[in-house]
């Protein structure tokens, strides 16, 4: 059986082919012996641009890459792209600030990977293979307030989850299979303000895990399978919660809360599945349920620039 190969990756596949072969021929021919560090230098540049390099070359790189951290007092550093299947040592790193583990193989991290980098404060780790998390397998991290775990394979949110992150403040869950989202998930995340849950397939949200966000300002919930959505008034926090493309049906409080020129309500704002009719006016694409006190037709607001 034939199988057909792009042309970008016979030149791709050339290019390395070639680049090995002439790094090989100056290493035992030419009077200018090619050193480590710029051999590691050119390797390193080559992670981006082609994906054909063994996983010597891959661990040769993090390695690198991990010196050059160390050498320059940096405070950022690069590990994505290297087909990294564990987290190499970090402890030496007490410098470090953000860490970039994306696009990788990981399916979690060690409950003391983190410990001795006092410093940090983001971590990326989008597009791996993290599916759960466990007792032997939790981020932990006093000075953590930005984790991204977007693109990766998560389908339950439990509440030890994220227990060891006290001054978690960003928190991007877009792009998973979550489906569950369990009572007393974010109890002990007092500090999140941004948490993003877009693009995964909850039908019905439990509001009740919001209770103890009260810094939360943005949510966003857009490209699920929401149904219903009751925002509970005693909550203390009011944030902007995004529910665009979902099959929404508006409450009252929803509704009330796009009536801009009606005054006393103090509610979270909402961005809805919304459209624009032939006279310029927006209109709701699914039926709202009114309630006696709100003008009928209300939902015809003025465009507005967003802001």
């Amino acid at each position: 059986m034939n199988i057909a190969v792009s042309s970008d990756s016979l030149q791709a596949r050339n290019r390395a082919t070639q680049w090995r072969g002439r790094r090989n021929a100056s290493l035992k021919n030419s009077k200018k012996v090619i050193s480590e560090s710029n051999y590691l230098e050119e390797l390193n540049a080559w992670v981006n641009k082609d994906e054909l390099l063994t996983p010597i070359e891959l661990k040769k790189c993090a390695e690198y890459r991990i010196k050059d951290f160390i050498a320059h007092d940096k405070v950022i550093l690069d590990l994505s792209h290297l087909s990294l299947e564990t987290i190499p040592p970090l402890y030496e790193l007490d410098r470090l600030q953000m860490l970039y583990l994306s696009n990788n193989l990981l399916k979690g991290a060690k409950r003391d990977t983190f410990v001795h980098n006092r410093r940090l404060k983001e971590l990326y780790l989008s597009s791996n293979k993290i599916s759960k998390f466990d007792q032997d397998n939790l981020i932990c991290s006093d000075s953590l307030t930005l984790l991204s775990l977007s693109d990766n394979s998560l389908r339950t949110l439990q509440p030890n989850d994220f227990q060891l992150l006290p001054n978690l403040t960003v928190l991007l869950l877009e792009n998973n299979y979550i489906a569950e989202i369990q009572l007393g998930t974010f109890f002990l995340n007092l500090e999140i303000i941004r948490l993003n849950l877009a693009h995964n397939r909850i039908s019905s949200f439990p509001i009740h895990v919001l209770k103890d966000l009260t810094r939360l300002t943005s949510l966003d919930l857009s490209f699920n399978l929401i149904q219903n959505f009751d925002y509970p008034p005693e909550n203390k926090a009011k944030p902007i919660i995004d529910l665009s493309q979902n099959p929404i049906q508006l409450n009252d409080a929803i509704v009330l809360s796009e009536a801009q020129f009606l005054e006393g309500y103090e509610g979270p704002s909402y961005r809805l599945p919304i459209e624009m009719d032939g006279l310029g006016m927006v209109r709701s694409t699914y039926q709202p349920r009114f309630s006696s006190r709100l003008p009928v037709g209300f939902l015809d607001l003025p465009v507005q620039n967003e802001r």
